[in-house]
């Protein structure tokens, strides 16, 4: 109730209570040299796995960027023969 009357619309008025009840950030926190964040309590183990889907998701993009640039090059080799037979079968029908 404290809080709720001694605001004016969504913020506090009041220097003391602007003090006392205003919400806390991550900086206002002050052990652990600014306060600590979700990355500082995980796990070893909770890094590793992180870790090694990192990898494995970084292989699986790269593995993905190779089938793309392999399927434009067959995209582009379709396109040239057909291209080149079209061309003979215009020389053709022309003589």
């Amino acid at each position: 109730m404290f809080y709720e009357t001694r605001k004016k619309g969504d913020r506090l008025i009041d220097e003391y209570s602007i003090k006392k009840y205003s919400p806390c950030a991550h900086s206002h926190i002050t052990c652990y040299g600014g306060g600590v964040k979700k990355k500082n309590m995980q796990q070893d183990s909770e890094k590793k796995n992180l870790f090694e889907e990192n990898l494995y998701l970084k292989k699986a993009v790269m593995e993905m960027k190779v089938d793309i640039v392999a399927l434009k090059e067959l995209d582009i080799n379709a396109l040239k023969e057909l291209i080149v037979q079209t061309i003979k079968e215009y020389d053709a029908a022309k003589s």
